[in-house]
């Protein structure tokens, strides 16, 4: 099972299944300084 943000990807058959998850996800490449301002504004 791989992991695309906050989607989780598993192939059964051949078939690509996503699972969207429940929390709110930020981006990688964001600077901490900046996730952490972003992380306030909920």
């Amino acid at each position: 099972m791989g992991s695309h943000g906050g989607l989780k990807v598993s192939s059964v058959n051949g078939v690509k299944i996503y699972s969207v998850s429940g929390q709110r996800s930020t981006a990688t490449w964001l600077a901490p300084k900046k996730l952490k301002a972003l992380r306030k504004d909920k």
